[in-house]
């Protein structure tokens, strides 16, 4: 979220104390490797029913979260190598592969706005 606000878009973490009321018109992306969890479900159930569009970036198509989903991203990294479940146990592949998936889109975003790194560091935080 933060990487938006940096491009100039207005954007919130959901469970922030600063974060407004999810409303008509809003997008709300929801990213989750099972698409299952409760929070995430809720999250999108919730925020549809508020009149906001939703994106999920899921690990299954056929989950809860896909079906909730106006946009649905697909993000599938099955590890069937025991060796390599091991050194990327849990969630770890999903994680990092969604992270490097939203860490693109930030830079297609850049390219489509003509924004740079510099302009992006002005809107950066000053005081952490």
């Amino acid at each position: 979220a933060i990487r938006l606000v940096h491009l100039g878009f207005q954007a919130f973490v959901i469970g922030e104390t600063i974060t407004p009321p999810v409303r008509k018109g809003d997008l709300v992306v929801v990213v989750s490797a099972s698409g299952e969890t409760m929070p995430s479900v809720m999250t999108a159930d919730i925020a549809k029913g508020l009149g906001a569009e939703v994106i999920a970036i899921v690990g299954r198509r056929s989950s809860k979260l896909a079906k909730l989903a106006d946009i649905i991203i697909p993000l599938s990294v099955e590890c069937d190598d025991a060796e390599r479940a091991k050194l990327a146990p849990l969630g770890t592949l999903f994680e990092a592969s969604a992270w490097l998936l939203l860490d693109g889109i930030v830079a297609q975003l850049m390219a489509v706005k003509g924004e740079s790194e510099e302009k992006m560091k002005k809107r950066h935080a000053t005081l952490q």
